[in-house]
């Protein structure tokens, strides 16, 4: 099996600089070929929620679905690889997984969330993978209350956006009552540490949106006791001004 091996350079770099960067090389040998703990529990949660009997021929599906974002494309072609043999030799394996990407076209993305829409009876489809391509404007409730988050991306606000397409009016499923209560599923890749600090910012930028609601309700009253509003027919035309009350 080769192996990648780190060849002194004329960069700048330290004698410890290339001493770390081997230890790091050889880590990355080492776990190469490991199976990845990400797939293991998709696997798992496959076998519980959507397909009991995975893994025999013929295993049969659950009415129930659900959607795995990924940011890069690379991870998106992996892990349709990965959830293909996964579910291979199951009833309707080439029917039950889809991708939603940036790249199609209007007709097909449309296709897509129709079938993911549509009644699980009648629809085989029950895996969508999907990029950020569909975080925002594209409404997945109807027949889906459960999500991971396969990576996870720098700005904490793009998953609350991914979260959105499921979390949202119209969510059929009970257990989607209220957003405190979502039961989103999300691989923990974030430190104890980080995680307080995403909850913190949540806080700090909830309270700012309740701030700005208010004087959004304020606004226009204020401003009306402050301005009083002038018409000049100036024809054809008639132009409106804002006046500051005087005095």
């Amino acid at each position: 099996m080769p192996k990648w091996r780190l060849q002194p350079d004329k960069t700048g770099l330290t004698a410890r600089d290339l001493e770390l960067l081997e230890e790091m090389t050889e880590v990355a040998n080492a776990f190469r070929y490991q199976p990845d703990p990400r797939i293991q529990e998709l696997q798992k949660w496959i076998r519980a929620n959507l397909c009991p009997d995975l893994g025999k021929p013929g295993a049969t599906w659950t009415d129930r679905r659900v959607i795995i974002f990924t940011e890069d494309t690379d991870t998106k072609r992996y892990l349709q690889q990965q959830l293909e043999a996964l579910i291979a030799d199951s009833d309707r394996e080439d029917e039950r997984i889809d991708v939603f990407h940036g790249g199609m076209g209007e007709e097909r993305r449309e296709a897509i969330k129709l079938a993911f829409n549509t009644d699980p009876s009648r629809h085989p489809l029950r895996i969508l993978i999907a990029t950020d391509a569909a975080r925002e404007g594209v409404n997945l409730q109807n027949n889906c209350a459960d999500l991971f988050h396969f990576d996870v991306p720098w700005n904490p606000s793009r998953m609350e956006q991914r979260n959105g397409r499921i979390d949202r009016k119209l969510q059929r499923s009970r257990i989607l009552k209220r957003q405190q209560e979502t039961q989103v599923l999300q691989l923990k890749l974030f430190s104890d540490e980080e995680q307080r600090q995403i909850e913190a910012d949540r806080r700090h930028w909830n309270k700012r949106l309740s701030m700005l609601t208010e004087e959004l309700v304020r606004e226009p009253a204020r401003i009306e006791a402050t301005y009083e509003v002038k018409a000049v027919r100036v024809e054809p035309v008639g132009i409106v001004y804002l006046y500051p009350v005087s005095g």
